[in-house]
């Protein structure tokens, strides 16, 4: 009689053990499952993203942004960015990401699509000026009064190198997008920012005259 407390104990550790076995054994069934259902959906995001490389890449936007702060915007990689936004209103397939993230691929994309339309309505003729090339350079006459002195340019070529800046951030959170492993997923937003992190938006000082020794 005075063994049966200590077999009835282990009996009912027994089924404790088999309950969590029988609970770790469903856990990675389940996962199983949602790995063979989303892992395909992922990959086809990567593949999706691989086209997107062939329209344009980050040094496309590196070079519209650095030709920005330099007065002179190469015209082929302006166009390669825009190539991209235009496939997007278009609804290219490359464009359309699955279900799977596709929300905040839209929301990366519709920042990338602001910042391209504040950028464009400074980098437009008669502030800048395309030349034979198809490059746009910046025309300092369109500030100039009476007197023939450009004046308060700087605030305008700020404002560009702003939007460009952004356009590259929204970019590179789409590039890091598209790079998540499976198990990131459900943390998708705090991988993307710690990959890359919020644009600074004190890229220069408007007020000075980086020309003043010219």
């Amino acid at each position: 009689m005075g063994r049966l407390p200590y077999i009835t104990q282990k009996a009912s550790l027994m089924e404790t053990a088999k309950d969590i076995f029988f609970f770790i054994g469903a856990t990675l069934g389940m996962l199983a499952f949602f790995k063979t259902l989303l892992e395909p959906a992922l990959n086809k995001n990567r593949e999706k993203w691989k086209k997107v490389f062939e329209v344009v890449t980050d040094v496309d936007f590196q070079s519209v942004e650095q030709g920005t702060t330099n007065y002179l915007v190469r015209g082929k990689n302006l166009q390669r960015v825009e190539c991209l936004i235009h496939d997007y209103y278009q609804k290219a397939d490359y464009t359309q990401f699955n279900a799977l993230l596709s929300n905040i691929y839209t929301e990366y994309f519709r920042e990338l699509i602001v910042a391209h339309s504040e950028y464009r309505e400074l980098v437009q003729v008669n502030e800048w000026l395309p030349d034979e090339n198809g490059d746009w350079r910046f025309n300092k006459m369109a500030f100039a009064g009476e007197d023939r002195i450009p004046r308060n340019y700087h605030k305008h070529i700020f404002k560009a190198e702003i939007a460009a800046a952004k356009m590259r951030h929204s970019f590179k959170k789409l590039e890091a997008l598209s790079d998540l492993d499976l198990w990131q997923i459900p943390f998708t937003r705090k991988f993307v920012a710690k990959r890359i992190p919020p644009l600074l938006k004190e890229l220069s000082n408007p007020m000075v005259n980086r020309d003043a020794a010219q």
